[in-house]
């Protein structure tokens, strides 16, 4: 079934990228459409048969994070493809063929379902399945459980076929067995007889309320249409709705891992009703968010003076909606007043004759930049208030609403009613998805865009009653532990958590964390928590992440777009190395994952501050002084560096040439030119188009930036193996049962006091330093001159570091080398930082202008070394810290423990964050990360001597783990 439902995709997918007319669209997106109905229906189910008990509700999970995830890059794509508006569309179709191949060649090697299998009568190939997909042999009572149910069930079919079934089909078969069943020559069909047994019945009430709810409350409408409704809340432009729009999708995407780790630990009731909730409450807001726009819609004030071959059907009257919403081909033209509010507003045609959709007459038809000419969205003041609803909205229902009503719907079934009641619920989601999606556009404009969203708000908000879900809890542990565990042998478990129960009530009338402060074992337990909470700050985590951008331009990576992309890479490995710590957690153990996350995070923060001391070693000297004009004042140094150029500097660019072997020469410090957009130099060589030299404003041109890159990326990696995730795992499981929430709270007390005070301290110093080391950006600066303070001598690094207003520009050798350099003042009066004068003033291509990093030749070091860096923490340091806290304490002390721990770690922060930046003036770039290695190290040798391993350890072992 599934390898039909691929190769059904696949052709439908190839059908839609070669349709030469609507038609053959439409016929290609009902192929589509017939695929996913089968993919829909079938996957959840065979995920449900084949999974684990204990871990069954997290894999049906995982299948609505693949669905959302295929979303995220379906809107990646689009957004990529979306400049190519001829032949964009066809690939953006034909695309979706890969993972449908894909998937046609991964069911070659998935087996058939041993519920399956067994209702065939192949209980040995049953068992074969079984071996292979639990990796074990012992599979006899799992075997013997599904042949129970599948005897039943041939039973229960057999008196179907031979008689009445009024009544449970439990009872019937239990009849069956006793041999005496009903035969009244009935023989009803497998749905029929869901309507006309109670406990199914209900079942099927549930499950199709559950997955109607899901696009009832618009999620679909929210997805299928978001770039438009970003539009209709005044976002401007296609391109930025679209990119807009892969946001969405990316919360789409990333939310329902919260939702993953939540379900098995809340609940299925209780997560989805908290969805359901959040999901209600942002319907409202969003439609606010309209309510709002049209409140403040912009008003037709001006009629255009029409040409005489033109029809105009346009109101001459009313709103900016009105002009939109009505008349398809019509644009709102405005001007702006000192406020930004839109004035002097007209409604004119469209010019179809165009391809960029421009005014056919009027202000907006010439290229006037007085006005303003938008066809697809009204200039609202609160567009940003639908984009955050927008966005919590997606957040609200990935933790429950998206999938939830799947999960459920493959539990609560019996297995001979699964099929037939999946199958329906199905049924039911995709009609319920066909009503809303053919009318939600034309009930926006029935009933505007803000009463349709509190129509979809109201119909949350009436069905959340709790009748909706079954509790699905047993009357009694041993009950609930047989349902979880999958086995009837859970005494032993059983025993160990009443002995721990009976040990937290006598706790129960005392003070938690006093008891845990003066109790040995919860004290170490408290410290150990509380300690690896914090190392995830002072590793440096959070400010790696912070100034990501600046640190790698620090580095000598040239331009804003490269710095940003590059800090998108290590954002990347932020998210996606903490999988391999995931995977690598219950294999090797927490305390030697988290030994060598931290190991990895030492050797990535002095590697990366190798990188910035090689910089420092190898930075361009400034050997030229350009020729000023005479009414720019030049602050720029005329000796020294290029970081002196550009550290003292703000305004300050650094000019150098480049010699054979591509080192800069000729360097020299010049204002940026502040009155250009594009940051280019005021005066000298690289005011020009000069190829020969190079402008840099943002770094120095150092051969070593890429050792900072490199760092940063196995920092990175060494992060997300064990120093990201593994505080919060080794949290979770160092505290006996009776000290685990209070122990787990003060833990991430602790790493949020932390957090805090790092942050609120980095900003103050951060000032501090500027008005005690530095220039002020703007200081002095009048519309007649500029004054200069920029270094003349010195290296690019005095220019761009001393001086907050210089730019050094600089020519380049043969060998792409900085030469030349000079340190200029920016020309504050221009938006795109250009140098106030000299070179780089001019568009002299032979000359290269930079304010904001000095020309480095490897730049890519640090980029590669906070990559590693975030790699390393990923797998361990970033979510260890949180396990192993919720782990560590005893109950009694769990949740205190956890809050005083949560304390420390944003504390940590908080003083980290607001002396990083001053640590880097204080001791130079490459000693900050070298302080911040060294912590690391006596980090990971505190780690080695006290931190128990608590991967497999029983609940009894667990509070007793400090003993």
């Amino acid at each position: 079934m599934l390898l039909a439902c691929a190769m059904v995709l696949t052709v439908g997918a190839v059908v839609e990228a070669i349709a030469t007319s609507r038609n053959a669209l439409l016929i290609g997106r009902l192929i589509v459409g017939f695929g996913i109905g089968g993919v829909s229906t079938t996957v959840p189910v065979y995920i449900a048969e084949i999974a684990p008990w204990s871990i069954r509700g997290r894999l049906v999970f995982v299948y609505y994070l693949f669905l959302t995830g295929a979303e995220f890059v379906a809107s990646v794509v689009d957004g990529i493809l979306s400049p190519y508006k001829k032949t964009g569309w066809r690939f953006m179709f034909g695309l979706a063929a890969l993972p449908s191949v894909i998937m046609s060649v991964g069911c070659l090697w998935l087996p058939e379902s041993p519920s399956w299998l067994v209702s065939r009568g192949a209980c040995e190939h049953a068992r074969e399945v079984l071996v292979r997909i639990r990796g074990t042999a012992k599979v006899d009572e799992e075997l013997q459980a599904i042949q129970t149910v599948c005897k039943e069930q041939e039973s229960y079919d057999k008196s179907n076929n031979e008689g009445d079934s009024e009544g449970d089909p439990g009872e019937i078969s239990a009849q069956l067995r006793r041999g005496t069943g009903k035969n009244s020559g009935v023989i009803p069909g497998r749905f029929y007889e869901m309507l006309n047994t109670s406990s199914t019945r209900k079942a099927l009430l549930v499950g199709c309320m559950l997955v109607s709810m899901q696009d009832l409350s618009g999620i679909n409408l929210i997805l299928f249409y978001c770039a438009t409704i970003l539009q209709m809340s005044g976002v401007q432009g296609d391109r930025q709705a679209l990119w807009l729009a892969v946001v969405i999708y990316f919360g789409n995407f990333t939310f329902p891992f919260v939702g993953l780790y939540l379900v098995e630990k809340v609940g299925r009731r209780k997560l989805l009703l908290g969805s359901l909730a959040g999901v209600t409450v942002c319907m409202f807001l969003c439609g606010g968010a309209f309510y709002m726009a049209k409140q403040h819609d912009a008003a037709i004030t001006l009629n255009e003076r029409a040409i005489s071959n033109i029809s105009n059907n346009c109101p001459a009257t009313g709103y900016c909606l009105d002009c939109l919403g009505v008349q398809e081909n019509c644009g709102f033209c405005y001007a702006k007043d000192s406020s930004n509010n839109p004035l002097y507003g007209s409604c004119v045609p469209i010019n179809v004759s165009s391809n960029d959709n421009t005014a056919a007459f009027g202000r907006c038809s010439r290229k006037d930049h007085s006005v303003t000419w938008s066809y697809q969205a009204c200039p609202y003041k609160y567009a940003w208030l639908a984009t955050l609803a927008l966005v919590l909205y997606i957040a609200a229902f990935g933790l429950g609403m998206g999938p939830l009503p799947w999960t459920i719907n493959s539990e609560i079934y019996p297995l001979w009613a699964r099929s037939s009641g999946h199958g329906f619920s199905t049924a039911v989601k995709w009609s319920t998805n066909l009503v809303l999606s053919m009318t939600f556009l034309s009930l926006t404009e029935w009933i505007t865009s803000f009463g349709a969203f509190w129509l979809y708000g109201g119909i949350s908000l009436l069905e959340s009653p709790s009748w909706l879900v079954s509790q699905g809890a047993c009357e009694h542990a041993r009950e609930v532990l047989v349902r979880i565990r999958g086995t009837s042998d859970v005494n032993e478990e059983l025993q160990a958590v009443k002995s721990v129960c009976k040990e937290q009530e006598s706790y129960d009338n005392k003070s938690r964390f006093y008891e845990m402060l003066t109790t040995s074992s919860t004290r170490k337990a408290l410290l150990v928590g509380c300690m690896l909470v914090s190392m995830q700050d002072l590793s440096g985590i959070n400010l790696i992440l912070s100034y990501c951008a600046t640190i790698l331009q620090m580095s000598g990576v040239q331009g804003d777009q490269a710095a940003f992309w590059l800090a998108v890479v290590i954002y990347f490995g932020n998210f996606t190395f903490p999988f391999v710590g995931l995977y690598l957690v219950e294999k090797v153990g927490r305390r030697k994952l988290l030994l060598g996350s931290l190991a990895g995070v030492t050797v990535c923060l002095f590697l990366c501050g190798g990188a910035f001391y090689m910089a420092k070693q190898h930075d361009a000297a400034i050997t030229f002084n350009e020729r000023a004009i005479s009414n720019i004042s030049n602050n720029c140094p005329a000796t020294g560096y290029c970081l002196d150029c550009l550290g003292v500097q703000e305004n300050c660019g650094f000019w150098y040439g480049k010699d054979s072997s591509n080192n800069p020469i000729y360097g020299s410090c010049v204002p940026i030119n502040v009155s250009s957009s594009d940051n280019t130099a005021a005066f000298g060589r690289c005011s020009r188009k000069d190829h020969s030299v190079t402008w840099s404003y943002q770094a120095c041109p150092y051969k070593y930036a890429w050792l900072a890159t490199l760092a940063l990326v196995l920092y990175i990696i060494a992060v997300g193996l064990g120093m990201g995730p593994l505080p919060w795992t080794i949290n979770s499981e160092i505290y006996p049962l009776w000290a685990r929430s209070t122990g787990y709270g003060f833990a991430t007390a602790v790493k949020w006091s932390t957090n805090l005070v790092l942050s609120t301290t980095f900003l103050s110093l951060t000032e501090w330093i500027t008005s005690f080391g530095a220039f002020w950006l703007y200081g002095g600066i009048s519309l007649l001159g500029w004054f200069n303070n920029c270094p003349a001598t010195g290296f690019c690094l005095d220019c761009l570091g001393v001086q907050e207003n210089c730019g050094f520009c600089y020519a380049k050798d043969s060998s792409n080398n900085p030469i030349y350099g000079s340190c200029v003042p920016i020309h504050v009066s221009f938006s795109d930082n250009t140098a106030a004068f000299g070179r780089c003033s001019r568009n002299d291509h032979s000359v290269t202008w930079s304010y904001q990093a000095c020309p480095y030749k490897h730049a890519w070091l640090a980029t590669l070394a906070l990559v590693l860096y975030i790699a390393a923490f990923g797998l361990g340091m970033g979510p260890l810290p949180w396990t192993i806290n919720s782990e560590i304490y005893p109950l009694w002390a769990r949740s205190t423990g956890y809050g005083f721990a949560t304390a420390v770690k944003w504390s940590t922060y908080l003083v980290l964050s607001m002396t990083f930046l001053s640590l880097t003036e204080w001791i130079t770039s490459f000693g900050a990360f070298w302080l911040y290695g060294g912590i690391s190290l006596l980090g990971w040798l505190f780690f080695f001597a006290y931190l128990p391993e608590t991967k497999n350890k029983s609940p009894e072992e667990l509070e007793h783990l400090f003993s």
